[in-house]
């Protein structure tokens, strides 16, 4: 079960309507095309079907479709991937990875130097996240004026 953790950065909160209406789109594309993601392509036991205009990467055994999600991976350098996903005049950055954390942030879509975050959240690295999970947590943190860590606590020992 994920953990939302507020934190105590504030950042801005106007935008509401724009990040709800774009949000969802926004972590879709992200989890297929964002560097540094191993759950953003199937694996290899999942083979790829035509269905009208478009391929699904589908598990031929179960017939269960394959849905990128997010298991972050701290590479060497600063990780960053800006301006890639657009829309209603706001943009989803990942603004670096490190410390064990990806930090996504939805911000305005300005020049450099001009934009404010509007929504944010610190993804712990090496563990798996549904799209679901980062649309609450950049939801909440647009509604709350405040970043959120996205976590998954260790299963328990039994």
């Amino acid at each position: 079960m994920a953990l939302f953790e507020r934190e105590a950065q504030a950042i801005t909160r106007t935008n509401r309507p724009q990040v709800y209406e774009h949000v969802e789109d926004f972590v879709a594309q992200a989890a297929s095309r964002a560097p540094h993601n191993r759950l953003s392509a199937a694996p290899a036991n999942f083979g790829t079907v035509q269905e009208d205009n478009r391929v699904v990467a589908r598990h031929a055994a179960t017939g269960i479709d394959f849905k990128p999600g997010f298991q972050m991976v701290q590479d060497p350098g600063d990780c960053k991937w800006e301006g890639m996903i657009l829309g209603g005049g706001l943009r989803l950055d990942l603004q670096g990875i490190s410390n064990g954390f990806a930090n996504w942030q939805v911000q305005t879509n300005k020049p450099a130097g001009q934009s404010k975050t509007v929504a944010g959240c610190r993804m712990q690295v090496d563990k798996c996240f549904s799209q679901r999970h980062l649309i609450h947590a950049l939801k909440m943190s647009c509604d709350e004026g405040v970043l959120i860590k996205l976590t998954m606590p260790a299963p328990r020992r039994r």
